[in-house]
């Protein structure tokens, strides 16, 4: 009687054991076949495209810097200067066009005719009358009319204003306020603002507009000049380093005045003052060559004081400055 119990509890004892086990090989096989739907698996795919996404987006938002053939300073009445880089590889025609318009002196006297918040500056056409300049046409260098310009219209970028010919452009010629992708490839961007954007901004939170940016002719900011050279590697401001300017102060004999205060200015913005050392010096430093103007403070006594400020020899960054002495009677 005990062998019978014995063997049947046995029994009992391996047929649980064989069921046991074919359960835990059934858990496992399941829990492997949902590691292939796992959904850390589909995350990882789309962290990976998100990162791919964002590679796009930083190339597509990476600074495209382009060689600069010329170098544009362009003085506004009451407004400032702007200063841009232009570029004659990628527009030459246009590029060629500004600079010849620039140095006949065309733009000298000419308005800021349209001006839209948020779009842009156009001028270059109108004198302060409301009278067209006529100019001659040129090729519109973009690529609508079948020629290659990569150059977007971004916040500060210069380009050519036409009308409904696409070889119509002249010499009025726009600057974005904002990005406006809509007109790339449309028209013949050649430049681009490098100083001075502050007073594109300026202008379009002054000046009064009308209907599709229409300025009256006596609210239009007035272009008192427009100079262009040509670009060269000092003119990079990546190997210029630092540019030191010199101004010497005088009186009529040619001795060397001290203690003159003064600073170097342009229509925007003026460095620190200084004064003259013994030797009739004040020296100024700066990252680029610009185009100051010297403006006295105060002088000795004994000296007349300068009322109007002093223009830097164009082109050079050392200038003197006679003083005129009062007469003793």
């Amino acid at each position: 009687m005990k062998k019978s119990l014995l063997a049947i509890l046995l029994v009992l004892i391996f047929t649980f054991t064989l069921v046991f086990s074919a359960c835990s090989n059934g858990t496992k096989d399941t829990s492997s076949n949902s590691l292939n739907n796992n959904p850390s698996s589909s995350q990882n795919k789309n962290d990976n495209d998100d990162i791919e996404d964002e590679k796009e987006e930083e190339e597509e938002n990476k600074e495209v810097v382009y060689k600069a053939t010329h170098n544009a300073t362009i003085v506004i009445e009451e407004f400032g200067t702007i200063e841009l880089e232009l570029y004659g590889e990628l527009a030459p025609i246009t590029v060629a066009n500004f600079v010849k318009l620039a140095e006949e002196g065309f733009y000298d006297g000419l308005t800021f005719h349209r001006i839209m918040s948020d779009f842009m500056i156009q001028g270059g056409g109108f004198n302060v009358r409301g009278v067209e300049l006529p100019a001659d046409s040129i090729k519109g260098e973009f690529e609508a009319n079948g020629v290659s310009n990569p150059i977007k219209h971004e916040r500060g970028v210069i380009s050519m204003a036409r009308t409904d010919d696409k070889d119509s452009a002249s010499s009025q010629f726009f600057i974005m306020h904002a990005d406006s992708p809509h007109l790339d490839g449309q028209y013949a961007a050649f430049g681009k603002v490098t100083s001075g954007i502050e007073v594109v901004d300026k202008i379009c939170d002054e000046v009064p507009q009308g209907y599709n940016g229409a300025v009256e002719h006596w609210h239009r900011p007035i272009i008192d000049s427009i100079t262009v050279k040509e670009a060269t590697e000092n003119d990079d401001s990546e190997n210029t380093g630092v540019v030191n300017y010199t101004v010497n102060v005088v009186d009529e004999q040619g001795n060397a005045v001290s203690g003159v205060n003064l600073q170097i200015c342009t229509d925007a913005f003026c460095l620190p003052p200084k004064e003259t050392d013994e030797s009739g010096k004040a020296l100024y430093e700066f990252d680029k060559i610009i185009d100051f103007k010297i403006q006295i403070n105060s002088v000795p006594e004994g000296y007349v004081l300068p009322t109007e400020k002093i223009s830097f020899p164009e082109g050079l960054t050392e200038a003197t400055v006679t003083l005129t002495s009062i007469t003793q009677e």
